[in-house]
């Protein structure tokens, strides 16, 4: 839910103010588990610089992957927003007993 509720936050802002907010913008999101990094960037939008303060949605993308181990970096350039966020799942064993909704059980591991 915290990775939801990241991406639902990038993609608002981009929608509001950036690379969604006009027909031509784009919005990119890899991720590369090996690396446990998950990239989002914006482009063919309007220029972008840093806001004057941190509103909500930066406290949120700097705080919330704390509880995996991780974090994010922000970079406001010119042609679009980027955004690193760093991560570690957790390793869990595929064998254990789905939860009442189909998914697995995922609880963030110590580190």
């Amino acid at each position: 839910m915290t990775i939801a509720l990241l991406l639902h936050e990038l993609a608002t802002n981009s929608a509001k103010y950036g690379s969604l907010s006009v027909p031509d913008g784009r919005v990119s999101l890899r991720s590369s588990m090996a690396n446990d990094v998950l990239h989002q960037r914006g482009r063919d939008g309007p220029p972008v610089s840093a806001p004057p303060k941190r509103g909500f949605g930066l406290r949120l993308l700097s705080r919330a992957l704390d509880q995996f181990g991780g974090g994010t970096e922000i970079f406001f350039e010119p042609t679009g927003v980027v955004c690193n966020m760093h991560l570690t799942l957790p390793a869990g064993d595929r064998s254990e007993p789905l939860g009442e909704d189909g998914g697995q059980k995922l609880t963030p591991r110590a580190t």
